[in-house]
């Protein structure tokens, strides 16, 4: 088998959820969006931090939580990951865990909520639509 499936859990629940939108703008470096998904099967709430983990003042869709949240352990090496997998995309959603310094991959897409995520705050929804450069070589 290549891959082993499993249930990850944090404390007998399940992770806080990690999705690296990367923007890579035609061989500058890429723009970085983390978007923080926690509590999902409760009151599924949503942060967004920049790249050096300052809160963004908007959310997508799930309610805009009140948690705050440190990089977490092996930060730089889930940027790593995310920078890895997205270099082949003009822009993709990357989706980590992180438990206790281990890093497991989630999934990657191209369009997240569907494209149907409804932004808390226009200006948020113009500056992330911004980053997206369509590069010639993708």
């Amino acid at each position: 088998m290549l891959y082993e499936k499993k249930l990850i859990t944090q404390d007998g629940k399940i992770p806080v959820d990690y999705k690296f939108h990367v923007f890579n703008q035609n061989g500058n470096e890429p723009v970085i969006i983390i978007q923080i998904d926690y509590d999902r099967f409760e009151s599924h709430s949503r942060v967004y931090y920049d790249k050096e983990f300052n809160k963004l003042p908007f959310t997508i869709q799930y309610q805009k939580g009140s948690k705050e949240f440190k990089k977490p352990l092996n930060y730089k090496a889930m940027l790593e990951v995310a920078y890895t997998l997205s270099k082949p995309f003009s822009y993709c959603r990357v989706d980590l865990y992180n438990v206790s310094g281990k890093i497991y991959f989630g999934e990657i897409t191209f369009a997240s909520d569907g494209g149907y995520g409804k932004f808390s705050n226009k200006e948020y929804n113009k500056l992330m639509g911004d980053y997206w450069v369509m590069d010639p070589r993708y």
